[in-house]
Order: structure tokens, then sequence, then C-alpha cells
């Protein structure tokens, strides 16, 4: 018997029962089907309006991904590197559940939420809906075999090494998994953009496990006839997250949403906010016990959403006004200061932000005027120096398997593409006002930086 879920990108992902069983229950828990209430994008479709898919679709097809990964590795060295049907599992499942532990709007509030739990990000409840054995997903596990919980947990975090099969990892959490592969195909579909096209067969099919001499492991490499297809994969994730993930009119968005949770948990510390979300409460409260893991899955887009429309109508001026800015889509004008690949001078922009603070003054700088400090490395590259305590190994990277005495070589040291964008990239944009647009550009220009685009 098959159950097929129909898919945007993959058509198909089939489960085979009762072999899938596990992972078909798995779906069926409370803690994965949140995701559905979870945006995989965050505030992208405020500038991409396709944008609105969630987090479940992206989990499932990672986890078809990483199956097609998996399987294509068990046929190909049944002979010489063996890999149980056990290990098929895990890897099935770890992709599945990878995001689990993801807040409101995925990544946008992050900052917002560590904060309230004194430091605990969405790694912290990822591990805490596996591990803790008062969730269903725990319990489901377990049924299945008492150690799958940390062995899941485990290899999401890129640490298993069980008969030393650290490779696995590499298929759920490296530079080339399955998590990936599966966001750079689907985000762009969904957003309307052509920048995630890459073949994902020919990169599947050319996976090759080999002997990496540097650190004495066994990898997953890519044969060197894959190469063109990897390169246009690395690409494709560097064009997303230049013209999505960072695009600056969705991360001024991201910045007022900040702002307005600043502000309302201000006022509520104060007793001065009419309106507190029952589910918010406990993230906005200092004096009462740390948020616990109920107090997480009761939480996602819909309560953030419905107190914006709540907080419209508070007293307070700054709030109302944020909470209507966010609801009506008046955006903050994005200031382009410094872009490309040179880092900005530190003390160039502590003066832009004291004299541009000061010419807002008082609390409305506090809330309506940002400095986003984005930046991003399409292709993470650091020569073969291993150390003990070196945390970046070769399963973090993309390796090239080249049958002569060279073996396993970094695609950085073969691919031009690669080398052209694989140093760190850094866009500079200010946030305010419209209305203070021109006086901000003024003092911008004063300090001696220049505008690149308004």
């Amino acid at each position: 018997m098959i159950k097929i879920l129909r898919d945007t990108v993959h058509n198909f992902i089939v489960l085979n029962l009762p072999k899938d069983e596990l992972i078909l229950r798995l779906i069926d828990t409370p803690e994965f089907q949140r995701l559905r209430r979870i945006r995989q994008l965050g505030l992208s479709s405020i500038t991409y309006h396709g944008a609105e898919h969630s987090r479940f679709p992206h989990c499932l097809g990672a986890m078809h991904v990483a199956t097609k990964m998996i399987e294509h590795l068990q046929r190909q060295f049944a002979g010489t590197y063996p890999i149980t049907d056990r290990d098929a599992l895990l890897v099935r499942v770890s992709a599945l559940l990878h995001d689990l532990g993801h807040g409101p709007f995925s990544h946008v509030l992050e900052e917002f939420f560590s904060t309230s739990l004194g430091g605990a990000a969405h790694e912290h409840w990822t591990r805490e809906l596996i591990i803790n054995q008062d969730t269903a997903v725990n319990q489901i596990l377990r049924s299945y075999d008492q150690e799958l919980p940390r062995d899941v947990y485990d290899l999401i975090k890129g640490v298993y090494s069980k008969d030393g099969k650290n490779y696995l990892c590499q298929i759920v959490s490296s530079q080339l998994d399955a998590d990936r592969m599966d966001f750079l195909m689907r985000d762009p579909l969904l957003a309307g953009v052509k920048y995630g096209t890459f073949d994902l067969e020919r990169i599947i099919y050319t996976l090759w496990l080999a002997h990496h001499k540097a650190s004495e492991s066994i990898v997953i490499a890519v044969l060197e006839k894959g190469l063109h297809a990897v390169e246009q994969y690395v690409l494709a994730r560097h064009f997303m997250y230049q013209q999505v993930m960072l695009h600056k009119a969705t991360r001024g968005f991201e910045k007022l949403l900040q702002s307005m949770l600043r502000r309302a948990r201000k006022l509520h510390l104060h007793q001065q906010l009419a309106f507190v979300p029952r589910n918010l409460a406990p993230f906005f409260d200092k004096d009462t016990r740390p948020p616990g893991l109920d107090d997480f899955l009761r939480l996602d887009d819909s309560d953030i959403l419905y107190a914006t429309k709540m907080w419209r109508h508070e007293k307070d001026e700054i709030l109302s006004d944020l909470a209507t800015r966010l609801i009506t889509r008046k955006l903050l004008k994005g200031i382009v200061v410094v872009g490309g690949r040179k880092e900005d001078p530190v003390k160039q922009f502590s003066e832009i932000a004291e004299r541009s603070k000061a010419h807002l003054g008082g609390e409305r700088a506090d809330y309506y005027f940002y400095i986003d400090y984005a930046s991003d490395q399409p292709y993470k590259y650091t020569p073969y120096v291993y150390t003990a305590e070196e945390e970046e190994g070769p399963h973090t990277r993309i390796l090239v398997w080249k049958s002569n005495p060279e073996g396993c070589v970094d695609i950085h040291e073969m691919s031009k593409a690669v080398q052209s964008i694989a140093e760190t990239i850094y866009k500079r944009v200010i946030y305010c006002p419209r209305e203070d647009q021109e006086q901000i550009i003024n003092i911008i220009k004063a300090v001696g930086a220049s505008v690149v685009s308004r």
C-alpha cells in the first residue's frame, strides 16, 4: 500500500506502507502539523506576493530529497560501505524534523524570542521537541527505537558518528544537503523568481562515498562529472539570498515587526498595554517562570498577526502606528549606503546612527531608525587545516571526487564560478520614515559615506 502526497515541487512524494508508517505517524503529530502555521520565508510575501508557503511542505520536500540521496548511496555502495535500513530511516526522519523548532515567521523573530528565553533559539526548541519525552514526536520515535530520538537530534546537529557513519550528517546538515536543495527549488518557484534552477537529479546520481585523506574519514563527495550541476546549485543559493532573503523591503518590514513587539513588551512591563494575547504573554513577562515547551508550541504566525490587528487600536501612538504600518504596508524607506565585498568602518556607521537618532529625537529614534547589517557568504571555504578543536570539517563543505591521487578536492579549488562568489558579501541599509529621508541622506553624506540607492 502506498500513500501519495501531491507536492508543488516534486509532484509525488510517495510513502510505502507499512514500511513508512513511522514517518506518516510523525507527520500527523501536533508538533509537525504546527509547521503549517509557520511561514517558510517569514515576511517575504510583502515583496513577493506568492511567497505564502509554510515550513510544512518544505520539511516534506527535504525528507523526499533525503530519501533519494540515501537510497542512491545505499544501492551504489551496498558492497563497500553498507548503509542499513535503519541508517536510511534515520536520515529520512532527521530531514523531516530538521525545522521542527522554528517560531513565528521562521527566522524573523528569532532574536526577539531568544531574548525572551534567555538565549534559546530554534535549535533549542528542535532539541526539546525531539528529546523531551512528553512530546508526541519523542514518544513515536521511542516506540520504534529507544535510541532514535537522540540519534535524530545528533544527526540534525551534525555530530552523529555511530559505526563511523558521520557522513550521514551531510545529507541533512551541510552545504550540499536535502534542506537546501528543497528550499532552493521551492522558495523561488513560489516567490515567482527564476533563480532556483539546478539539476537536482544530476547531483543526486553523481553522489559518491569516498575516503578523505586529510581527515581519515568517509565523506559524501560529488563525481567530477557532476561539477556543473553543483555550480548551478551554489549560484542558485547566491542569487536567492541576494534577491529574496536579503531584499531591502522585506528586511525593513522585519525590522518594523521586531520594533512593534519590543514596544508592546515594554508597555506590558509598565502595565500600559491594554491587550496581551494569551499565547504571547509568557514571552512578555519577566517576573514569571521562563516560557516552557507548551508555551512555545501554542505560538505561531496567527498569534502575531492577531496581536498586530488589535494593537492598531492601542492608546500608545508609537505601538498603534507601528501596527498600522504593518497592516497597511506603510514601509520605512531603505537607503543602501554601502554594498559589495568590503567591510564598512564601524566608526562611520556609529556616527551616522548617533546623528540620525539625534535628528529623530526621543523614543521615535528607538523605533523608527535602524541600520541593517546584512551579510552572506554563498560558499564557506576554509583551507584543510584540521585541529582537534575545529568545528568545521570536511562534512560541511562540498567535495569533488577525482579518480586520481588527489582524491577529494574542495569545489572552491576546481570551480572558477564558486571562487567568484566565495567571499562574504556585505549589505548595509539604513531605514527611516519617508518624511525624514532627505535629512538622513544629508547626514550620511556629511560623515563621508555614499548612498548607493534609495
